[in-house]
């Protein structure tokens, strides 16, 4: 990488785009290496049947149905920890934004 580059890794930049041709040819075979161990079923095999599958998702609507559906916008902003942590982040990220 450094043969690529002028100046130093602070101060420098890059003066060839051959490191991301590198980088992208190495996710790629990664990527092939990864895709080999993937299996699909074949079409002669049935993962499950289309009686079973309706079965499923029944008893996964019922299932969602007394499940916590979450906050709206109007109750999270009446929320003491939302602010809480907003206000942490924000002071947070002013902090690291004066490292730069």
């Amino acid at each position: 990488m450094k043969h690529f580059m002028t100046g130093n890794t602070k101060t420098g930049h890059l003066t060839s785009m051959a490191p991301f041709f590198i980088f992208a040819v190495a996710l790629l075979v990664v990527g092939l290496i990864i895709s080999a161990f993937i299996r699909v079923p074949k079409k002669d095999e049935d993962v499950a049947s289309a009686e079973e599958i309706k079965k499923n998702r029944h008893e996964a609507a019922q299932k969602h149905a007394h499940e916590f559906q979450g906050w709206n916008g109007k109750q999270v902003l009446h929320m003491k920890w939302f602010w809480i942590f907003s206000i942490g982040f924000l002071i947070i990220g002013l902090g690291l934004a004066s490292f730069e």
